[in-house]
């Protein structure tokens, strides 16, 4: 609770499909190519495609430096 996903209103059991930013899009789905890709693309909204129980769904975020203990700040 408290944490990225739930600020960005990711639900328990969302599996991310897709990451998105313009037309650019982050080909590897993991932990450190989702924050490097997101470290690339500073300050620019970030949609985010995900399944749950089914279905697919969209939310867009725009990260922010600082949420994650010892994360780089600009």
């Amino acid at each position: 609770p408290g944490g990225p996903a739930d600020t960005a209103k990711l639900p328990s059991g969302a599996v991310i499909q897709e990451v998105r930013v313009d037309d650019d899009s982050l080909k590897t789905l993991t932990p450190s190519a989702f924050s490097g890709f997101i470290e690339a693309h500073s300050g620019a909204p970030v949609t985010i495609a995900y399944t749950l129980k089914g279905e697919m769904r969209m939310v867009q975020i725009i990260p922010r430096s600082g949420v994650i203990e010892n994360s780089p700040r600009p």
